[in-house]
């Protein structure tokens, strides 16, 4: 081993230790990133399967309004939802089963209604 003039074993010390200082602050910046991206990605996931919710309860409206008959009507209705009638039917909470009265009314108050969200008339 070289003797190194005015070279200190404190110098050496505090340069792995400022080495290891910036990569765990490195580390810890690309876990957030990626922790941002996930919720991100999975905020979009849960709002796209709401929207297609959304949509498939308006199909099925828009068929139980053109005279269907009820058979058809369960056909057309979305997997989620008729899973979420069976469990209330089937002796769910009854929370659920009052909630799902409350959407139900929800639904059908604003079916009665000619305006959409905005305030615009429907024709």
């Amino acid at each position: 081993m070289k003797y190194l003039p005015k070279f200190k074993w404190d110098h050496l010390t505090e340069e792995i230790a400022y080495e290891r200082a910036v990569r765990e602050q490195r580390l810890a910046h690309e876990l957030t990133a990626a922790k941002r991206e996930r919720d991100f990605y999975l905020s979009r996931v849960d709002k796209a399967k709401a929207l297609a919710a959304m949509e498939q309860r308006r199909q099925a409206k828009h068929q139980q309004h053109q005279g269907g008959d009820a058979a058809t009507d369960a056909e057309q209705k979305p997997a989620a939802v008729q899973q979420q009638q069976g469990q209330t039917s089937n002796g769910g909470s009854p929370s659920a089963a009052i909630a799902d009265g409350a959407a139900d009314g929800h639904a059908a108050a604003q079916a009665g209604s000619k305006t959409n969200q905005s305030g615009v008339k429907r024709t």
